[in-house]
């Protein structure tokens, strides 16, 4: 659905709240648009970015592009094939590499994310060859003179009820705020049976951070549920 077409149904919905929507909407339409991408790597966020990241001989980190939220894999492309890198903590990687600079540059073998750069090992050899991001981006928010799709395929319901939800709570009405959360909810469970399996969209550096964390017996908070 067009941003208009969703600020509709939430008028609608919230009824005696209608001058509330004409002000506020497109900001609960944001907040919820925001909380449904933080819950999952649904599938219409994921991009394959070719162009954003390229070697520089001697290189070690590697400013992340805008709007990450998150990498699933890393390929680095040069003439003869696309070579897939290895996933390390950020923890294990400076423990193996104590002196990146000092090891020589080659083709690079593995990776870490630390902060808001990505790090390659071997440090690159050549500059200008590709490294293939395959990615998932938080989406682009809805702003009130573009009369925009909704970025996250298949989640209209959901966004409406999460939207109304922040409505509900503009007017202090708790009873109302748990019914468009509750249908939320279930839009958002629903709806993830039919989005892929879990290998699809777990990112492999979250796996094998969780792994490690679990390995040292530190308690692991999974999120689910939107409220």
């Amino acid at each position: 659905m067009k941003r208009s077409e969703l600020i509709t149904h939430i008028t609608r919905n919230l009824g005696n709240r209608s001058n509330d929507v004409a002000t506020y909407g497109v900001d609960w339409l944001n907040f919820a648009l925001q909380d449904l991408a933080a819950l999952r790597n649904w599938r219409s966020m994921k991009q394959l970015d070719e162009n954003s990241l390229k070697t520089v001989e001697g290189r070690l980190l590697y400013a992340m592009p805008a709007n990450i939220k998150d990498i699933l894999e890393v390929h680095y492309v040069d003439e003869v094939k696309s070579q897939p890198l290895e996933y390390i903590t950020p923890v294990q990687f400076r423990k193996s590499f104590h002196h990146p600079a000092n090891d020589g540059n080659q083709n690079p073998e593995f990776w870490t994310w630390e902060g808001e750069y990505v790090k390659l090992y071997p440090i690159p050899s050549q500059t200008g060859k590709p490294i293939h991001l395959f990615c998932t981006k938080w989406p682009t928010e809805f702003n009130s003179t573009d009369d925009d799709e909704n970025p996250l395929t298949k989640l209209d319901f959901a966004l409406i009820a999460r939207a109304c939800a922040y409505g509900a709570t503009a007017e202090g009405d708790w009873a109302k705020r748990q019914v468009f959360t509750n249908i939320c909810d279930k839009q958002v469970k629903r709806l993830t049976k039919s989005d892929g399996h879990p290998s699809d969209y777990t990112p492999v550096w979250a796996a094998k951070q969780t792994a490690s964390r679990k390995r040292r017996g530190e308690l692991i908070v999974h999120p689910i549920a939107v409220e």
